[in-house]
């Protein structure tokens, strides 16, 4: 009695479930999920002459008008070389990875007339100028602060003014070695 309500309730559920499954969808006894050819070419974004151009080329059709999802895509990796385990990758698969970076290359290219365009991006030689410019400003600026300081402690304190200006110059120089080190300066 208890294995005939539950074949019952299984042929329930089963029906159920196929009554919620879409016309373009089904499910086999063995569980597999089969699609319509419209669908394929949905799901893939092809035409219908690309499906039939696969199916001339060996593509694993569950039964006329109807695919097994999980098996087009394993034969799509295979067949475009993406999948192979010998290393190397077929003429379909280096065509579709210099499409990917060609297309990469291009929306960079206008990616950056547009930043241009916009005038949020500027020529390097520009920075390059400006930055020397205002190296070459601060550079001048720092050198005069150990005269400076001679000049106002001389009148006070002429004892130290020596000490201090070797000290200050000293660490000037110092700074501005370092800075003339850095990859970002050029003289």
């Amino acid at each position: 009695m208890l294995q005939k309500a539950q074949k019952s309730e299984e042929k329930r559920s089963s029906r159920l479930r196929r009554k919620a499954i879409p016309s373009y969808l089904q499910i086999t006894a063995d569980d597999k999920l089969i699609v319509r050819s419209s669908q394929v070419c949905k799901i893939f974004g092809i035409s219908d002459r690309t499906l039939s151009t696969w199916t001339a080329r060996g593509a694993p059709q569950y039964k006329r008008g109807w695919w097994d999802l999980a098996v087009l895509i394993e034969w799509r990796i295979k067949s475009a070389g993406f999948g192979r385990t010998d290393g190397g990758t077929t003429n379909e698969a280096k065509k579709l990875n210099a499409d990917a970076r060609l297309k990469e290359i291009k929306a960079d290219i206008e990616e950056m007339r547009l930043e241009r365009m916009m005038e949020r991006l500027v020529p390097l030689e520009m920075v390059e100028e400006e930055m020397t410019a205002c190296f070459a400003n601060a550079r001048s600026g720092l050198l005069r602060i150990g005269e400076k300081v001679f000049t106002e402690l001389h009148a006070q304190y002429p004892e130290i003014m020596h000490d201090v200006r070797r000290i200050v110059n000293y660490e000037i120089e110092t700074g501005l070695d370092r800075l003339s080190e850095s990859k970002f300066y050029k003289r």
